[in-house]
């Protein structure tokens, strides 16, 4: 598969529409991070690169790249490259005092040199263009000086500071702020990257909820799009699931809705592809008013999906709010449940946090009991447009807080 080296997501915001005219462009803002927080992201060759605030001998250096940073050691593959990162250490207050670590190391076969991960360095960058007479153990720093830069050897035992480099992500970070937009796969319509983490944050203003539908999904059968309600993916208690092609088409119906003013995405694609060529995935969003709670109020109650036990209906969003007085809690029995496994489910929830996620039959799991930290709990039960089942029963009471 081709890899894009400057890979990012493409937002159409031209072909976003609000109440039928286009969005003025305060109304979408789009924030893209392809290095970690505090790197220096060198945007032509798409790396990224830091310099520590500590001075280490040669062999810490390394482990702490690896082991703290997530990178390695820098690795030099081109002038390009080298002139990148000497633009950097030339932003340093130190960058003319001390040399800097870097991963080259001799070889015994002289005058052959390897990066640390045993590749030969095909690109070498030596002080006055005089290569070092080396025996094989040698260490190697990077010194800059107004009259000259370059590589040159240096006792591994020293103590300085060091680059280390990791690569940009093909799969920036995209937080989306805004009331309606398009979102797609990397690369999009070209084939996305293999072995691939994406994340997308979308926020709509307050008082608002984000609904979420993909206009056409074309993946291979072992890379997921997972959606998420609120501002954090890879947390299975908000996983509201995931989209899938159609067996029909590419042509994607998988529709989510968010229960507050944010909701997460996260493409994660497979190492390797078997055969076949795959484009990816287009996702409409929009900001639509949050649904008013159905409340139940008193000391205790009960309450079902619509129809109950008979089928219940398809594309139903019901948004429920049991209101206990103060000072007391709620607790919630589920005594039957049967739905559309993964596209219809109930959420019971307080604030943020979920008490209970449920979907698919779960005849062998109720009895279900969830206790709530405060006086007011929130119950949404989604249905999509398909299949129909019995769906849910459960009762509720209030408790004093003091037990």
């Amino acid at each position: 598969m081709r890899s894009l080296p400057a890979a990012v997501v493409l937002l159409l915001a031209g072909l976003a529409l609000c109440n039928g005219a286009p969005l003025e462009k305060s109304d979408l803002t789009v924030k893209a991070t392809p290095c970690p927080y505090g790197w220096h992201h060198a945007s032509a060759i798409n790396q990224c690169y830091i310099i520590p605030n500590v001075f280490l001998p040669l062999q810490d250096a390394i482990g702490y790249c690896s082991n703290v940073t997530g990178g390695e050691l820098v690795t030099v593959f081109s002038q390009a490259e080298y002139d990148a990162i000497n633009g950097y250490i030339q932003m340093q207050s130190f960058s003319h005092l001390y040399p800097l670590w870097i991963g080259l190391k001799g070889d015994r076969y002289w005058p052959y040199y390897q990066w640390q991960d045993n590749r030969y360095a095909n690109f070498t960058k030596w002080i006055n263009g005089t290569s070092p007479t080396t025996k094989g153990g040698e260490c190697f720093v990077w010194k800059s000086t107004v009259a000259n830069s370059g590589w040159t050897t240096l006792d591994c035992k020293y103590q300085q500071p060091f680059i280390c480099k990791q690569h940009a992500s093909n799969c920036p970070t995209i937080i989306v702020n805004g009331t309606t937009g398009n979102i797609t796969s990397p690369n999009y319509p070209d084939e996305y990257d293999l072995d691939d983490e994406c994340y997308y944050h979308l926020n709509v203003p307050e008082g608002n909820v984000v609904s979420l539908k993909f206009d056409k999904i074309d993946i291979d059968e072992y890379s997921y799009v997972y959606v998420y309600d609120g501002p954090f993916a890879d947390n299975r208690s908000n996983s509201l699931g995931y989209a899938e092609e159609s067996y029909w088409g590419l042509f994607g119906n998988d529709e989510f809705q968010s229960t507050s003013n944010s909701l997460s995405i996260k493409f994660k694609t497979y190492s390797y592809l078997y055969w076949g060529y795959y484009s990816g995935w287009v996702a409409t969003f929009t900001a639509v008013p949050a649904p008013v709670p159905i409340s139940l109020n008193g000391t205790s109650g009960s309450l079902t999906s619509p129809n109950y036990p008979s089928s219940y209906n398809s594309g139903d969003e019901l948004f429920y709010q049991i209101n206990a007085p103060t000072g007391y809690t709620v607790i919630i029995t589920v005594w039957d449940f049967v739905s559309e496994s993964t596209y219809d489910w109930l959420k019971i929830y307080e604030n943020t946090s979920k008490l209970l996620t449920w979907s698919g039959n779960q005849t062998l799991s109720v009895p279900k009991t969830v206790k709530s930290a405060t006086n007011v709990v929130n119950l949404l039960w989604h249905t999509d447009l398909s299949n129909v089942r019995t769906g849910f029963n459960l009762t509720w009471v209030v408790q004093s807080s003091w037990g």
